[in-house]
């Protein structure tokens, strides 16, 4: 009887496990506080199960070594911060809730049908995110005065569309993945019904893309295709460059926004004040290269950096360094930041190596 009680409440775990996998995968663009909590409840499933089932362990991941390097930098930074408390705090809220999501589900998704159903999640918190983007557009408000736009160099770029991320950039950012997630299932895809509706997918995403007016993000966008349409498939460049004819013939001022990378004597323009932002953020890294300013103390740190800035930015309140990878540097270090970079490359190292191995075995 002990053995069956056993057994149900293992299956029971099991069952709030794959429940709050599904629920984090869906809510995390939506809803993060949602998602954290579906983690919270997870995490707790998890540690039951494993004190009920012995057969089901911990198991190494190669991500494991430079995830546990950040984590244990990016702390260290915390007590090297002016407000240690502050840095703390943020800290369990960012790195916490992403290393807690990188821990629970890379010992818990373990099966095929959990990858489906966690995919199945993600395309339709996807399907939710387009359709607050659509929103924006039709009905939403004007971002002209907000700081996203630069309006001398786009000023018929009056709308940047950011539905539930807070911030065009990252939604640009999320878009450019999802594209990425649809294109490998085109990929491998023998249902054209499912290639039609993943193509589809594409052209939305690349469409709310260009509405986001992140030049970063759709010089990614352009680069991934290309890559993707030589070497695997000529019928994405068509698809490519059908694409994106259209959205510059509907959106002209997506014109003016990328050929506004190109604008350097402007010291007023966005790439004016990022050049100069760089500059700081070098010397602070210079000034704190270990351990770096603390986490998430660039924005209270940058004062004494702020000379670089000219007159028309001086007033400007700067939250970050404006590139991702120099703010990971002054916030942790440079161990910090390779750190993060290793966390990034390691994937696509294994990726090339897997394909590499699928060759051979093929040949």
């Amino acid at each position: 009887m002990a053995v069956f009680i056993r057994r149900q409440r293992i299956q029971s775990c099991r069952k709030w496990i794959d429940r709050a996998l599904i629920a984090e995968a869906f809510f995390i663009a939506i809803l993060p506080n949602v998602a954290m909590l579906a983690l919270i409840l997870g995490i707790f499933a998890w540690i039951i199960r494993l004190r009920l089932d012995r057969k089901f362990t911990f198991r190494f991941l190669p991500l494991d070594f430079p995830v546990a390097l950040f984590t244990l930098i990016s702390f260290a930074s915390t007590f090297n911060s002016n407000s240690i408390g502050f840095s703390l705090l943020n800290w369990f809220e960012t790195v916490g809730f992403y290393v807690a999501t990188y821990i629970f589900f890379g010992q818990n998704l373990r099966t095929l049908d959990q990858i489906k159903n966690i995919s199945i999640a993600l395309f339709l918190s996807a399907g939710c995110v387009v359709l607050c983007s659509i929103y924006q557009i039709f009905f939403g408000l004007d971002t002209a005065e907000l700081p996203w736009l630069d309006p001398k160099i786009q000023p018929t770029a009056r709308n940047r569309i950011y539905s539930t991320w807070t911030n065009p950039n990252l939604l640009a950012g999320y878009l450019d993945v999802c594209i990425c997630l649809s294109i490998g299932i085109i990929n491998n895809a023998s249902d054209w019904m499912k290639q039609i509706l993943f193509t589809l997918a594409i052209i939305t995403f690349a469409i709310l893309l260009s509405l986001t007016f992140s030049r970063a993000a759709i010089l990614t966008f352009a680069i991934i295709s290309i890559i993707y349409g030589v070497k695997f498939d000529r019928k994405f460049l068509a698809l490519f460059a059908v694409i994106s004819i259209g959205i510059l013939y509907f959106e002209p001022g997506l014109v003016e926004r990328l050929l506004s990378s190109l604008n350097f004597d402007d010291d007023q323009s966005s790439i004016a004040l990022r050049a100069s932002l760089w500059q700081s953020t070098l010397l602070m890294i210079s000034d704190h290269p270990f351990l770096g300013v603390g986490w998430g103390f660039y924005r209270f740190a940058f004062e004494p950096y702020n000379f670089l800035l000219n007159q028309s930015h001086s007033s400007t309140e700067i939250l970050n360094a404006s590139n991702l990878y120099l703010n990971f540097a002054a916030e942790i270090g440079i161990a910090g930041m390779i750190s993060i970079l290793w966390c990034v490359v390691e994937p696509v190292i294994i990726a090339f190596r897997l394909e590499w191995l699928e060759e051979k075995i093929q040949s």
